[in-house]
């Protein structure tokens, strides 16, 4: 059945961690599948992805904001002598939430990340975070206060109902974050957010799942790692599902739906 009032925002994450992932999410973007994608504004090709934005109008671009599994842009006790960031993002949890006296680093290394990518020229569309650490409860208020007004979408994983613990685990957190945002500047969150289970295999069928599950009225993303997926998935079959389905293809530029609402 068609679902006409359906939107869907498909985002590439981890735009700027390599050259494959950039010219990946490049391929995805030109075929007409992929909207958006998270740039890594400390990733090692980072010049290339901004190339290649600005090579694409139609891209939006937001901030992946990066405090685990990457580079910080400045040295702290939350990082090595190199600035190297955790890389489990588990074990960085930890220690954020344990240790005091990295709250300091964290709310400085959020804010020049923030600066980055406004420096780019890109503009401010949304913001997310590598593997989710943006909803650490230790995280998600400083980058919050610092994305302000400006940006007009935040990436919360709004899973289904679900057996997985992981997926219950960010739920949770996505919720104490929503309860954040209100009161707050006007911001954008999806109803469904799609992606976590499929993490590294969103091949072609795991894709498919992910639009037969929207639901008639719903503003939902997927987002998946275009360049680091184990299959990549298929661009015309999926279209061809979207199509069938009545849903709207939008990004995070576009879209003006109060969170909570």
């Amino acid at each position: 059945m068609p679902l006409p009032s359906s939107r869907l925002i498909v985002t590439g994450d981890d735009f700027g961690a390599t050259s494959r992932i950039n010219q990946a999410i490049h391929r995805a973007y030109d075929c007409g599948l992929l909207q958006q994608a998270s740039l890594m504004v400390t990733g090692p090709a980072v010049a290339e992805a901004v190339r290649i934005a600005k090579q694409c109008p139609g891209l939006t671009v937001g901030l992946h904001l990066t405090l685990c599994a990457g580079q910080a842009l400045q040295p702290s006790r939350a990082t090595d002598a190199n600035r190297a960031l955790p890389a489990s993002p588990l074990f960085a949890g930890l220690r954020y939430a344990l240790d005091s006296r990295l709250e300091r680093d964290l709310a400085g290394e959020i804010a020049a990340q923030f600066a980055a990518f406004r420096q780019l020229g890109l503009g401010t569309p949304y913001w997310d975070g590598h593997c989710h650490l943006h909803l650490h409860p230790k995280v998600f208020g400083h980058a919050a206060r610092t994305a302000g007004g400006d940006f007009n979408y935040v990436r919360l994983v709004r899973s289904p109902p679900s057996g997985n613990i992981l997926e219950q685990v960010f739920n949770q957190l996505s919720a104490h974050a929503l309860r954040r945002l209100k009161g707050g500047p006007p911001v954008t969150c999806a109803d469904a957010v799609y992606g976590l289970r499929y993490s590294g295999r969103m091949n072609t069928e795991n894709f498919l799942a992910c639009v037969r599950a929207i639901r008639p009225g719903q503003l939902v993303e997927i987002y998946y790692h275009p360049g680091a997926e184990t299959v990549e998935p298929t661009p015309g079959v999926i279209l061809e599902a979207i199509r069938r389905r009545g849903l709207v293809l939008c990004s995070s530029r576009t879209v003006r739906t109060p969170a909570g609402a």
